[in-house]
């Protein structure tokens, strides 16, 4: 079985929380489909580093099923725009594996960082149904799993925007993650 590496789960997780700590007002998110093929050579690039870290040997897209969602939030006037001089701005991908999920934050920018996780033993929330968005209103799926082997439990948070290709990704995700257990 692949191994899982700690350090990745934090880094992962700092990348992700940073695309929903200010509130949905201040965040524009779009969401798009895009087949394998559309895929850019850098997500592919830091798809394949994760995927050989975690000791296999072919190539993620091997066993690729589809989906993938792309979806680009940029923070217009809250802090970090203040902070950064201009707009905030992230790029994350959602890739539907056949056992697996590949979330992959900001490919090619430094610190980018990708997650990859087993389907069987995930659960995803949509966050609008959470009690969290009564705080910090937002689209998005919360994800929540563990280290293989171990008890502990994250959760991450992956933004979506509105519309049909957040609903096709999270529909496909959520039948995906049914079907593994």
């Amino acid at each position: 079985m692949p191994s899982t590496d700690g350090r990745s789960f934090i880094r992962i997780g700092a990348r992700l929380r940073r695309c929903s700590v200010s509130r949905v007002s201040e965040w524009t998110r779009n969401s798009e489909l895009l087949d394998a093929a559309a895929l850019p050579a850098v997500a592919h690039a830091s798809m394949g580093r994760r995927w050989a870290k975690a000791g296999f040997e072919d190539e993620p897209m091997d066993s690729f099923v589809g989906p993938i969602v792309r979806t680009e939030s940029v923070n217009k006037k809250g802090f970090f725009g203040r902070l950064m001089g201009g707009d905030a701005r992230n790029v994350v991908y959602g890739v539907l594996l056949r056992r697996h999920l590949l979330i992959v934050v900001d490919p090619g920018e430094p610190g980018d960082a990708t997650l990859l996780r087993e389907l069987r033993g995930l659960e995803v929330v949509d966050y609008e149904t959470s009690p969290q968005h009564a705080m910090i209103p937002d689209r998005g799926l919360t994800i929540t799993t563990g280290p293989s082997g171990t008890p502990e439990r994250a959760s991450y948070f992956l933004p979506l925007g509105g519309g049909d290709a957040a609903q096709i990704f999270r529909e496909a995700l959520e039948t995906a993650v049914h079907a593994a257990h």
